[in-house]
Formats: C-alpha cells, structure tokens, sequence
C-alpha cells in the first residue's frame, strides 16, 4: 500500500487525535476516514452535476421540440392563410370585373335614342275637332 506522509498543524493533528480516541481508532484510521467521505463527497457533486447537466439538456430537448411544433404550426397555418389570401384576391377581381360590366350596360341604357328622345320630348298633337268629309 502506498504511504503518504502529510505534514498538519499542530492544532488539527490535537483535534484529530481525539476523535480518533472518542472513536477508539489510530490517528491514520480517522485521517484515512475523512480523505474517503471527501473523496465520496467530490464523487456525489459530480453525479450530481451531471444530472443537473442531463436534466438540462433533456429541458433543451423538451424545448426545441416545443419550437419545433411550433414552427411546423405556423407554417400549416401561413400556408392557409396564403390559399385564402389568394381566394380573396379572385373574389375581388371577379367582383370588380362584374362591377365594370354592369356599369358599361348602364352607360348604354343611358344614352337615350334620338328617336325615343324626340318622342318623349314632343309628343303627338291631337285635335279636339274631327275632320269631317262630306
């Protein structure tokens, strides 16, 4: 087994001294102890850290998903909006071109005929007295 010698103040080898006595194990025992619940300790935070990493990349998995959908859903819907767009436009135009037809056959019923004009504007004389022949 490898050995390593450490060199501690004398204060924390006095403090380590008697928790091995109140744990009734040598000195190296409880230094040995301690150097394994670190070593356990960096082992934990570094599972852990790496669930928070996991849980953070499957929460960015979960989002761009979400966008994803999203994306997929506003171009179903653009494209609707792009064919009703375009049946609006036809609507228009079919409106407007049946607009202009009825307005040149109401500028051909407008323009009167010298004909009905001339007899709407003198109509026939008549006379009260008969013609009589004898």
């Amino acid at each position: 087994m490898p050995t390593i010698h450490l060199s501690v103040p004398e204060s924390m080898y006095r403090e380590l001294k008697r928790e091995a006595e109140k744990m009734g194990v040598q000195v190296t025992d409880i230094v040995k102890m301690f150097i394994k619940q670190g070593l356990n300790e960096i082992r934990r935070e570094e599972e852990r850290r790496r669930e928070r990493e996991y849980a953070s990349n499957n929460q960015l998995a979960e989002v761009m998903k979400a966008i994803e959908g999203l994306r997929k859903d506003i171009e179903a819907r653009l494209t609707y909006l792009e064919g009703r767009l375009f049946q609006l436009n036809s609507i228009v135009e079919y409106v407007v071109n049946k607009i202009e037809e009825i307005e040149e056959v109401n500028e051909e019923e407008v323009e009167p005929d010298v004909t009905t004009e001339l007899i709407m504007t003198n109509p026939p004389i008549r006379s009260k007295h008969r013609l009589t022949t004898s």
